[in-house]
């Protein structure tokens, strides 16, 4: 596993994290179906990593008929 995918992994689990915690932000939202998603789609992952980086607090908040929104909750 590349440090970029150690990065990427860790980054799911505090995504998952942050949507149990904040269950207010995503009603009617599964993480399952969000991760499937994030999964399918890794490039989304690179910016929210990217936003992670620096000092952001990214969480799914809304849902539309192209995926999930990820808004910066710091």
């Amino acid at each position: 596993m590349t440090q970029e995918e150690i990065h990427l992994e860790n980054l799911v689990e505090r995504l998952k994290e942050r949507f149990l915690e904040h269950t207010n932000r995503h009603e009617n939202m599964s993480w399952e179906k969000v991760e499937a998603a994030l999964k399918k789609h890794p490039e989304s992952l690179e910016t929210l990593l990217m936003m992670e980086r620096t000092g952001g607090e990214p969480d799914v908040v809304a849902m539309d008929d192209q995926g999930y929104l990820f808004y910066d909750c710091s």
